[in-house]
């Protein structure tokens, strides 16, 4: 089973949403939907989750999407550009999950270092 384009659009909207209840719940439907997607699919919504979470204050929300994100992340075909936003989160900011996140991410990428870097 795959997930339709039809609904990973809805899901996009979802996580845009104004209201920050609907952006939590969409979070947690690409938890559930993570093993049904492409890998494309996984990208595009690590991408926008990255950048929607840039803009959340602590608390549930910011903590389902960054779940959500280590769930779909994917290295090597991810890279720390799909999440390049999470690093700009100004760290006090960061509640103790938060961090814990970010360093999962960074030591999932640890594991694929980047191809050419400076050359």
């Amino acid at each position: 089973m795959s997930v339709s384009g039809k609904y990973v659009g809805w899901l996009l909207t979802q996580v845009v949403s104004d209201l920050a209840e609907t952006r939590e719940e969409a979070a947690e439907t690409a938890v559930d939907w993570a093993s049904a997607m492409s890998d494309f699919q996984k990208r595009l919504v690590v991408r926008v989750l990255s950048l929607m979470a840039t803009g959340e204050e602590p608390g549930p929300v910011r903590e389902a999407q960054l779940n959500a994100i280590s769930t779909l992340f994917l290295p090597p075909f991810m890279t720390k550009a799909d999440v390049a936003p999470l690093f700009e989160i100004p760290a006090g900011t960061l509640d103790k999950g938060d961090v814990d996140y970010l360093d999962g991410l960074l030591e999932a990428l640890a594991d694929f270092p980047p191809e050419d870097e400076g050359h």
